[in-house]
């Protein structure tokens, strides 16, 4: 990923990418914080015409996000995660849960650990 900020200073606009085993991804995400609600506001597109929307809210070493994706279509698929970072920061877990149908499953669960870069 590679991020610059827009002139103002008020937004961040990042470049990514992944590679998989059996395909890439590519998207452009523009970050803001809106100062009213206290919250961090996100929007993602996606190479394939997906895209969405999310907020992000911070609290000591825990990240909350709130989203909605959208298919090429425009259907929507709620989604929320959380991140907890160690208090060294150099570890992280998270989860992330979806709604479908009403219900809310898990994704994904994911740990991390910060490394030296080869």
């Amino acid at each position: 990923m590679q991020g610059r900020w827009l002139p103002g200073g008020f937004f961040l606009e990042v470049h990514g990418s992944l590679k998989y085993p059996d395909g890439e991804d590519r998207w452009l995400e523009v970050l803001g914080y809106d100062p009213i609600k206290k919250t961090y506001v996100g929007y993602v597109f996606n190479y394939n015409g997906t895209s969405f929307i999310y907020t992000m809210t911070l609290s000591d070493r825990t990240c909350f996000e709130n989203g909605t994706s959208y298919s090429p279509d425009g259907k929507g698929t709620k989604w929320r995660q959380i991140w907890n970072f160690a208090p060294d920061l150099m570890s992280v877990t998270g989860k992330r849960e979806i709604e479908k149908d009403g219900t809310w499953w898990t994704e994904f669960e994911a740990k991390g650990a910060k490394t030296q870069a080869k």
